[in-house]
């Protein structure tokens, strides 16, 4: 699992919901190097999605009939903050906190 500038992504979400309503879900997180191990049964249909913070989720169909590697590139999300500033009305003075009124008349 890696970003579009090939830098590993941790803990991301990998989870494969099966085609057939009988089966369970499986779920896996990329570790530190961005890998992730799904055990699926072999020739049973899965839609495979993934998904990190600040970033599109990816989705994708696999039939696996044997061991398979796949490599997921997931794109940054539009439309991000860049940053958030809260300003509070508070006045610390020594070991004295003051909270001010943010309700003007």
């Amino acid at each position: 699992m890696k970003d579009n500038l090939q830098n590993p992504l941790s803990f991301a979400n990998v989870i494969a919901k099966p085609q057939k309503t009988t089966e369970n879900m499986r779920f896996a997180i990329s570790d530190e190097e961005g890998k992730y191990r799904l055990d699926l049964k072999k020739n049973n249909s899965y839609t495979i999605s993934v998904s990190y913070l600040g970033y599109e989720t990816t989705s994708f169909v696999i039939t696996p009939a044997e061991n398979i590697i796949k490599d997921i590139i997931l794109v940054e999300a539009k439309n991000q903050l860049d940053e958030v500033v809260i300003e509070l009305p508070v006045t610390v003075k020594k070991d004295t906190i003051i909270y001010s009124d943010c309700i003007s008349d």
